[in-house]
């Protein structure tokens, strides 16, 4: 049932979008979604707009979702909703409504674990510079985002003691986080999907170094790193110093925060794996994205040249603004790269 239903709504969604021209396509779905005090009263429906919002994404005001209580409504209100802009919305109550974000209340907040912060700022300001010189404070863990009920829902992440806390051991650096970048990984761990009993939400960031452990030289107190975070989502990780760098100047933390995974891994899939040498041609399936986008800078490497595939056909001028010629470029929504 949910199958075919949603294969069905992405063979039309597709036809759509690839007929071009104007005009909107509106899909129209019975109980997708929820609404208080009910809750989704139709699973394959609830698929359908997940499908459709990813199109959406990727094809802005080309698509609008309605969602009906009952199929009684009649089209002229459908017509009503979906002329009104919003990309999606739903009848209920005789009320056309859209979704908002709203401000979280005090009771909606994420309880921190009973024990106290791990540091306290040397300055008044909360900012991850304050932190340098800041002093520890007793045999507290701090805390970190994580996986409080072994995961199977989004709704199961939660704040659990951190690691940044006690002696520092030889080549450990410890970090005052400032911002922290997430990865499909983290969601599948969220989702009680990945393996392994260790569940870390948050493998990248950046920060400010507040202390060093014995034998380390390539960061110092006060510098702003980036790198692989072992401690996950909190105010203090500590993290092998091989795994850091700083970050260069005219970056900012946050920006810094995203690049560490996609450099490594670029790097460890075409180097150490792939063993990519002069003169070969790299296929960089995706290459608009992340990952994709750093080792599509293998064709400016040793003597590589990369045959690029792209996510959507929106974005191969986007890999031609980068520097692709267009016979460097591939659909990657059809198999005419192969061979």
């Amino acid at each position: 049932m949910v199958d075919g239903l949603v294969c069905g709504v992405l063979r039309v969604v597709q036809w759509w979008l690839e007929r071009g021209g104007e005009g909107r396509l509106v899909v129209v779905t019975r109980g997708g979604v929820a609404w208080e005090p009910n809750g989704v009263s139709d699973l394959a429906a609830a698929a359908v707009w997940g499908l459709v919002r990813s199109a959406q994404s990727e094809n802005p005001d080309r698509i609008v979702l309605v969602d009906v209580p009952d199929w009684d409504a009649s089209a002229r209100t459908v017509a009503d909703a979906a002329g009104l802009g919003e990309p999606q919305v739903a009848l209920r109550g005789g009320q056309i409504w859209a979704p908002r974000l709203q401000k979280l209340s005090e009771s909606d907040l994420l309880p921190i674990p009973a024990a106290a912060p791990l540091l306290s700022p040397a300055s008044g300001e909360a900012s991850p510079d304050s932190y340098v010189g800041g002093e520890l404070k007793g045999e507290s863990d701090g805390w970190a985002l994580g996986v409080v009920d072994g995961g199977g829902s989004l709704d199961g992440v939660g704040l659990v003691a951190g690691e940044g806390s006690g002696e520092l051991a030889a080549g450990e650096v410890r970090v005052a986080v400032a911002a922290v970048g997430l990865n499909f990984r983290d969601v599948l761990m969220a989702l009680g999907m990945y393996p392994g009993s260790e569940v870390r939400i948050g493998g990248e960031g950046s920060g400010v170094v507040v202390e060093t452990g014995p034998g380390v030289h390539n960061v110092s107190v006060g510098d702003r790193v980036m790198g692989l975070f072992r401690g996950g989502i909190g105010p203090v990780s500590v993290t092998d110093h091989r795994l850091l760098v700083r970050v260069p100047a005219g970056l900012g933390l946050v920006e810094a925060a995203g690049v560490p995974v996609v450099f490594a891994t670029a790097f460890y899939g075409l180097r150490d794996l792939g063993g990519l040498s002069a003169g070969e041609t790299v296929l960089v399936h995706a290459a608009s994205g992340g990952v994709g986008m750093r080792c599509g800078a293998a064709r400016r490497g040793p003597g590589a040249r990369g045959c690029l595939g792209t996510a959507s056909r929106g974005k191969v001028g986007f890999l031609r603004g980068q520097g692709f010629a267009a016979e460097e470029i591939a659909d990657s929504r059809s198999t005419s790269f192969e061979g």
